[in-house]
């Protein structure tokens, strides 16, 4: 079946949040207070380089997202959620790709015409 437009839609939105909660991260330091580095080979100029070392990611997010789940729980049933999501893709989702050339795709019949007629010409 591949991936569904909800599923893609879901998994950049957490990327996003993920990205912004991180993106600014500070350079870590030694406990004297000196910032640390990591020797990293750069293969464009075939050489090596300094390059800062990051403090850990945060994930501050989740702990935001389970509380929100948590509270849309105690209102809505999961029967009522499951409509909702089929409601909003239903309005939001664009069409699969394919119904853009459903209608040039010639039937079976009129194929193996066109492909045997193909030859025919070539032969004379």
């Amino acid at each position: 079946m591949g991936f569904s437009y909800s599923g893609i839609l879901h998994r950049n939105v957490l990327a996003a949040l993920h990205f912004n909660e991180n993106n600014e991260r500070k350079q870590a330091t030694r406990l004297d207070g000196t910032p640390r580095f990591r020797v990293a080979f750069k293969k464009a100029r075939k050489s090596f380089a300094l390059e800062p070392v990051k403090i850990s990611c945060t994930y501050g997010y989740v702990d935001e997202l389970q509380e929100q789940v948590v509270e849309l729980a105690s209102v809505y049933s999961i029967r009522e959620i499951k409509e909702l999501l089929k409601e909003h893709e239903a309005t939001h989702a664009p069409p699969p790709l394919c119904v853009d050339y459903e209608h040039l795709r010639p039937g079976k019949a009129e194929a193996i015409q066109a492909h045997l007629s193909r030859f025919k010409s070539k032969r004379i």
